[in-house]
């Protein structure tokens, strides 16, 4: 796969099923996705894990993707609907821990 390859050409390729249009596109902004989570998130695993399920997702998904902007657009709402669950369900279980831990006083 050439590295001119441009996004919209890649995208069409990864419908298909291209696993090499899939790799160019992982190189392509996995770094910058990961970048895009650490600075919002503190613990650099959970970045590293939820950049990677936006690259799972990507793949499991291809054959029903419909993008409506860039690729770079899509890929980093996903990562941010990502961080916002992730937020989400962190929240909500310092919420419970905290429940949890007055009631057993």
């Amino acid at each position: 796969m050439r590295k001119i390859d441009t996004d919209e050409t890649l995208v069409s390729k990864l419908r298909k099923g291209d696993e090499k249009a899939f790799d160019v596109i992982y190189e392509r902004y996995w770094e910058r996705l990961y970048s895009y989570a650490y600075r919002r998130l503190s613990p650099a695993d959970m970045a590293y894990e939820l950049t990677q399920d936006v690259f799972v997702s990507l793949w499991v998904r291809r054959d029903q993707l419909s993008i409506q902007v860039s690729l770079s657009g899509y890929l980093f709402g996903a990562m941010r609907n990502q961080i916002f669950k992730y937020i989400n369900r962190s929240d909500v279980r310092a919420r419970y821990l905290e429940d949890f831990l007055r009631f057993n006083q």
